[in-house]
């Protein structure tokens, strides 16, 4: 990841180089200590590895479990409230313990507030923090949480983090593939390798990364022409059953790499990867191998949803492809595709006048009078 790229797309991260050469990648936020990130860029055990230095040192020993207990009636009752409910204990693991650090710096820094005395104003205060914006969103992402277990449970009347809006970091998050990307991939990965495989897995069914991990023959239905896979994400609280055909260059990948165990994706050793992190990793290798800088196998689902939208896909099919449950995620493709549907159509209409009009040809010079 180069340096200008990492400016871009993560506001608080720099990097060095040691004696021996090797790249070290810190979180750096003033007025706080900065923090060793050791995952590899790209992958989305990095993005987590980000986020959870981004909110704030790992509380630990006795701090980070015996907080304070505090009085009904306060925000740090409602925090120890939710922490047993099972809004929180059914969260995934790594959400979790990102959510258990801010919980406890909300605990030690507004614990004892008083909820009949909260307003949004004062959250929005705390949004605004310096910690910039990703931090800040979390937090009133979190008091959501809180409150709304509360609500539930008739420990509070209303939502005030409701009424408070996130601030702006960086809505593009990651960059999403397009033609260039993928045909840079495939001059270095052709078809026959299991690099070319993981890329029409992420490509062809929309999967991320945790799903394309353990996706494999057991997920085929009706002759091998179907995918039916839960998605890896949410699948505790709100299992997303996918189903898409695997279409022909697909299905090609899939024949040409015979892997013999439950997982298409398996090392040169051939067994299934143990984990996220190590197929991560391996793939973040595979793109930079193509040298392509910028982008993450999770903008290969990004692309995607790119190219269903510039194909003329409604919003609906959208969201059937790649696991969507609301409009509002599917309709950010379609409304950029529709942008740039017009603004084509536009510029065509602007070229067809320029030419009708002549509007770029010279005069003809005068003639002076002799």
């Amino acid at each position: 990841m180069s340096g200008a790229v990492a400016s871009i797309e993560f506001k608080y991260l720099v990097q060095d180089r040691d004696r021996h050469g090797n790249v070290r990648r810190y979180v750096r936020i003033k007025g706080r200590p900065k923090i060793r990130l050791r995952e590899e860029p790209g992958t989305e055990a990095f993005q987590r590895e980000y986020d959870a230095a981004v909110a704030g040192p790992v509380a630990s020993g006795a701090a980070a479990t015996t907080r304070p207990r505090r009085a009904q009636g306060t925000i740090g009752h409602l925090i120890q409230h939710y922490e047993r409910s099972s809004d929180y204990k059914d969260l995934e693991a790594s959400t979790k313990a990102v959510r258990k650090r801010l919980l406890d710096r909300l605990d030690q820094k507004v614990g004892a507030f008083k909820v009949r005395d909260l307003r949004p104003i004062h959250i929005k205060k705390w949004r605004d923090a310096p910690d910039g914006p990703e931090a800040g969103n979390a937090v009133v992402k979190t008091l959501r949480c809180i409150f709304a277990t509360a609500i539930e449970d008739e420990l509070a009347a209303d939502n005030p983090a409701l009424a408070v809006r996130y601030r702006k970091g960086n809505p593009a998050g990651h960059t999403p593939w397009n033609i260039g990307h993928v045909a840079q991939y495939v001059r270095r990965h052709p078809p026959g390798t299991r690099p070319y495989l993981a890329l029409c897995l992420f490509l062809f069914t929309g999967a991320r990364l945790s799903d394309a991990r353990r996706m494999g023959p057991q997920h085929e239905r009706q002759g091998g022409t179907w995918l039916n896979f839960t998605q890896h994400k949410g699948r505790n609280r709100n299992p997303i059953v996918v189903d898409v055909p695997i279409i022909k260059p697909l299905r090609e990948a899939i024949d040409a790499c015979p892997s013999n165990q439950m997982a298409y994706m398996v090392t040169e050793f051939g067994t299934p990867f143990k984990s996220d992190k190590s197929f991560g990793n391996w793939m973040a290798k595979r793109i930079a191998e193509a040298g392509l800088e910028g982008v993450s196998s999770h903008g290969i689902r990004k692309g995607l949803g790119d190219i269903l939208a510039e194909l003329g896909c409604s919003a609906h099919q959208i969201m059937a492809i790649l696991g969507h449950t609301t409009l509002k995620q599917a309709e950010v493709y379609t409304r950029r595709a529709n942008r740039k549907r017009m603004a084509g159509d536009g510029m065509e209409k602007l070229a067809r006048a320029v030419e009708a009009e002549n509007m770029l040809s010279l005069p003809a010079p005068e003639q002076k009078a002799k």
